[in-house]
């Protein structure tokens, strides 16, 4: 991963390798990795806790609130939940 990043710095930015000028770019760009890769875990993160508050609501919103249960002629029972 340095590796690329050092090839940026060097061929698209023309820095030399073991310069000052050289370092503070490979950091830069990688601590911009770094911030990206946390946004990125972020978002992701978001949308999956998102999804399962969704899914928790619509559990409850559709849960019977009330059953009640008639004896059948010849046994068992007719439950109707509401």
């Amino acid at each position: 991963m340095l590796a690329q990043i050092g090839s940026v710095c060097q061929h698209a930015y023309g820095f030399k390798p073991g310069t000052d000028a050289y370092s503070q770019c490979v950091f830069q760009i990688d601590q911009n990795r770094i911030a990206s890769n946390r946004e990125q875990l972020h978002r992701i993160s978001k949308s999956l806790s998102d999804t399962g508050d969704s899914m928790m609501q619509s559990a409850t919103a559709n849960r019977p609130k009330m059953c009640t249960s008639t004896p059948l002629a010849g046994g068992g029972f007719l439950t109707n939940c509401i």
